[in-house]
């Protein structure tokens, strides 16, 4: 529900949203909010009320227009090997990610085929042939190998159930951690044998996006996300971006967007699950990417047809163009209407002609417009 890149973790006592996924194991329930309270219901009252406010904005847009003729986890596996046992370093950072991918392409959990794809793009593969894998529910897997108990999970897993100490490697793990990774803990022999950090992928042309989309006019760039602070900072940064909101609610989204809105802004929201829904009915447009949830494309009022981030600044670039288009054919229209008539104020035109060349001109300015003179002609193929 927060659009987080990796699942998390409920227990006894905790939180759970409605509309969300258990991805394993078992949940039970209190509902403390019902029916228009729950959190989906809440989603789809902030949609319709959005959708309301903004029909009397494309109304007043629309009458100002008669007046004037008229934008996914992936992997990156880094590992550290840790152990201090003299026995366990005969294994490579290669061995550890092929070991943990040898139990856990078992097991169809995020994490897991994430580290199985890592595995299937090392330059040496090599499966570790292993005893019956068990799948021990919010933790990880266990197995054997050689004879020894090769464990892959949580921190938790290892620390509490499979009494592994990891004081000695606080230091790496906290810096891993600060760094915004998701860590996977591998313990063998009673001993952890290495640490897999995975980190969210970002689209390759992302940072290339937000450049061109400043050069396109865009004055801030805002991420707004369900991600943990550390985990935003660092895309952010990475991207370069002006600034971000993380740990966010569907409805904080849709808060931000308001509180922006007041401030002046003009806004434009990129988004592709439910989440992203009400923010996405909010903005001044909304735009869904082409793989997203289906109430997120039925709440934007653009939806795009290539699953690539460069499509919004496409779609940015389009919409200046045909503004300029728009612009362009309005002042003709003027220009040639007044000339037209002025010359038969003037009695240089008699009202045939005057009729022709007036009839004519228009005709000739909507031939333009459908033509789309003026506009980027592969963008405008992408967009259609």
């Amino acid at each position: 529900m927060t659009g987080e890149s990796v699942p998390v973790t409920r227990r006894r006592g905790d939180t759970a949203l409605s509309g969300t996924l258990v991805q394993e194991g078992r949940i039970r329930i209190y509902a403390e909010r019902v029916g228009r309270h729950a959190a989906a219901a809440r989603i789809a009252d902030f949609v319709e009320h959005s959708l309301e406010a903004k029909s009397n904005t494309q109304l007043e847009a629309a009458k100002l227009a008669d007046r004037l003729v008229p934008m996914v986890l992936g992997l990156s596996g880094g590992t550290w090997v840790v152990s201090q046992d003299t026995d366990d370093s005969q294994y490579t950072s290669e061995d550890l990610i092929n070991m943990a991918a040898s139990v856990e392409e078992h097991y169809f959990h995020p994490m897991a085929m994430a580290v199985v794809e890592a595995a299937e793009r090392l330059p040496h593969q090599q499966h570790f042939n292993h005893k019956e894998v068990e799948f021990i529910v919010a933790h990880g897997v266990a197995s054997s190998i050689e004879g020894r108990r090769i464990v892959v999970g949580s921190r938790h897993f290892l620390e509490e159930h499979e009494g592994i100490d990891m004081e000695p490697f606080s230091a790496v793990i906290e810096r891993l951690r600060n760094d915004g990774k998701t860590l996977l803990y591998i313990g063998y022999g009673s001993e952890l044998l290495g640490v897999l950090a995975l980190k969210d992928t970002l689209r390759s042309n992302a940072a290339a996006t937000v450049q061109r989309l400043r050069q396109l006019g865009v004055g801030r760039v805002i991420m707004l996300t369900g991600d943990q602070p550390e985990r935003a900072r660092l895309m952010a940064e990475h991207l370069g971006l002006d600034d971000y909101r993380a740990g966010l609610m569907p409805e904080d989204k849709a808060l931000a967007l308001k509180n922006l809105a007041g401030e002046g802004a003009r806004i434009a929201f990129v988004g592709d699950g439910i989440n992203d829904a009400p923010a996405l009915s909010g903005a001044h447009v909304g735009m869904a990417m082409h793989h997203g949830a289906d109430v997120a494309r039925l709440a934007a009022d653009i939806t795009l047809l290539e699953d690539d981030i460069a499509r919004v600044a496409d779609a940015k670039a389009l919409a200046l163009a045909t503004r300029g288009l728009v612009d362009s054919n309005f002042k003709l229209t003027v220009g040639l209407n007044t000339g037209i008539l002025s010359a038969a104020a003037f009695g240089l035109l008699n009202p045939v002609a005057a009729s022709a060349l007036h009839n004519g001109s228009t005709i000739g300015i909507l031939l333009r417009a459908l033509a789309g003179a003026g506009l980027p002609r592969g963008q405008a193929a992408r967009a259609a």
